[in-house]
């Protein structure tokens, strides 16, 4: 473990993995795995890159924390042909056996792609600062429900998720700095911003509202009412303070 440890690329790094569509590097714990997000970014996403693989996970032990994604293609980076690096990930990957690319070294979590975002995890931020971060990685992460953060008090859109733009149609300059309340009554979202003011989590909160939808033919684009069952959770993101949602369900109407 010593030769690991003193990895030029991951410090810390315990095993690495291929699953599905994704490379998967695991660490001992949350901060270990946080602190590799925040200094080896260009080295993991180029890592992926030599792969073939856009989605990076740090893999942790660390109960009621979520696993880090990483988008490869978010991160500018030259390390990839870079000959250098590619020697160093040479000898890195040796550590593990696997320098000819066979990932046989089969990582203990198994549960990853079952891990579901809850309420919980994003409460843990409502009386904290500075975790910008960590509070975007919770969002980004879930690839089962739609997630937004919203400032509260202009009712934009600062973060939306894969699965939030896909279900509302449109790229992700159309949707980011825009305004939320474009898919809202004017009332409901007055009385559901005040009640995340003073409640600070509101669970299963249901209401009618709408999603972007384009009609093929002419181009038009229309809204689309739905039932939505929405959990909320107030978080200071950015500097603003923010609404999280994390969108349950989505019923057309």
């Amino acid at each position: 473990m010593e030769q690991i440890n003193k990895s030029v690329l991951f410090p810390g790094c315990l095993g690495l993995g291929v699953e599905g569509q994704a490379l998967q590097i695991r660490v001992k714990s949350w901060d270990e795995a946080w602190k590799l997000n925040q200094s080896y970014l260009p080295y993991l996403a180029a890592l992926a890159r030599l792969f073939g693989k856009d989605l990076v996970y740090l893999v942790h032990n660390t109960v009621g924390k979520p696993h880090i994604p990483i988008l490869a293609s978010m991160i500018e980076t030259d390390c990839a042909e870079n000959e250098h690096f590619k020697e160093n990930c040479s000898t890195f990957l040796e550590s593990f056996s696997l320098s000819n690319f066979n990932f046989n070294n089969q990582l203990e979590d198994k549960n990853m792609d079952t891990q579901k975002l809850t309420l919980e995890m994003v409460s843990e931020f409502i009386e904290r600062e500075d975790c910008d971060g960590e509070i975007a990685a919770l969002a980004l992460g879930e690839n089962e429900y739609a997630t937004w953060i919203i400032d509260q008090k202009t009712q934009e859109v600062l973060l939306a998720n894969r699965v939030a733009l896909a279900a509302n149609c449109k790229p992700p300059r159309e949707i980011l700095a825009s305004n939320i309340s474009a898919l809202w009554e004017e009332e409901p979202l007055r009385q559901l911003t005040d009640l995340v003011y003073k409640d600070k989590a509101v669970r299963e909160h249901t209401n009618t509202g709408y999603r972007w939808q384009k009609e093929e033919e002419s181009g038009f684009w229309f809204r689309k009412p739905h039932f939505f069952t929405v959990d909320y959770a107030q978080v200071n993101f950015l500097g603003q303070i923010c609404r999280f949602e994390i969108v349950k369900s989505a019923v057309p109407v």
